[in-house]
């Protein structure tokens, strides 16, 4: 199967499994893999099938790389791969085909129940703040946008950084707007004093964004996500809070209901 010869190294094995969406449309792929070279040295194989819009999928890997491995990075690195099987699909199609895992299946046969969540990414929150993002929104491009981003950088590991990086600049482009500012340094100096987050924190995401932007591929680690993900999220929140202070309040819009004897 690959070039690990298993009698004399040993191989693991990670599976996940999960859904394409949207399900109703019974997606199909017949078994698939690949087989990539690292560093010149390490074979590893990934392979995947799909039946009624069910996929499993598995990373067999030498055990002796699996001891040291994350594996909620080897999760992200075969659910990339699961991914762009379905956006191949997807392009044929002409549709949007989505990747939902729910569980991953540990070497030692432990089972690893996921979802959409990023795990310690969640804040303490309130229903003041959770109104002052989901209205802030209504009018705030940066923020209807960022969030956006935030959703899309939990769902796409290889993309995090790329889209955290661009929910901050879409908060800064939105500032500058309101504001008048063209100058686009004193606009990054204006964003920065308002959402309170570091131009050195800013330039350690942007680092890692590039080179998603440039189209290289970007590896990142759980970290590295987080890190980006944070970012982003405080950056948001305080956002939320200028634009509640800062802005007027969104007008309420009131329809008269109509019948017949009208």
């Amino acid at each position: 199967m690959s070039d690990i010869d298993k009698s004399s190294v040993g191989s693991s094995t990670f599976r996940i499994v999960g859904q394409a969406h949207p399900t109703q449309m019974e997606w199909y792929l017949d078994p698939m893999s690949i087989e990539v070279l690292v560093d010149s040295k390490l074979v590893f194989r990934s392979q995947v099938e799909m039946r009624n819009s069910q996929f499993d999928a598995e990373l067999i890997i030498p055990s002796d790389s699996a001891d040291s491995a994350n594996p909620l990075d080897l999760k992200n690195y075969l659910g990339g791969f699961v991914q762009s099987a379905l956006d191949a699909v997807g392009l044929i199609e002409g549709a949007a085909v989505d990747c939902e895992i729910t569980e991953m299946i540990l070497p030692n046969a432990e089972v690893l129940k996921l979802n959409s969540t990023f795990d310690g990414l969640g804040i303490a929150g309130d229903e003041q703040m959770l109104k002052r993002l989901a209205f802030g929104a209504q009018f705030a491009r940066g923020l209807r946008l960022g969030l956006a981003d935030f959703r899309m950088g939990i769902r796409s590991p290889d993309d995090t950084a790329f889209l955290a990086y661009r929910g901050i600049d879409g908060i800064r482009a939105d500032i500058a707007e309101r504001e008048g500012i063209n100058s686009e340094a004193m606009s990054w100096e204006r964003m920065r004093s308002i959402t309170g987050i570091t131009r050195s924190e800013i330039d350690g995401v942007k680092v890692l964004a590039d080179v998603r932007r440039h189209g290289s591929l970007a590896v990142l680690t759980g970290e590295d996500r987080e890190q980006a993900l944070r970012l982003l999220q405080k950056a948001l929140v305080s956002y939320a809070t200028w634009c509640a202070n800062e802005l007027p309040p969104l007008p309420v819009l009131l329809a008269r209901g109509t019948n017949a004897t009208d």
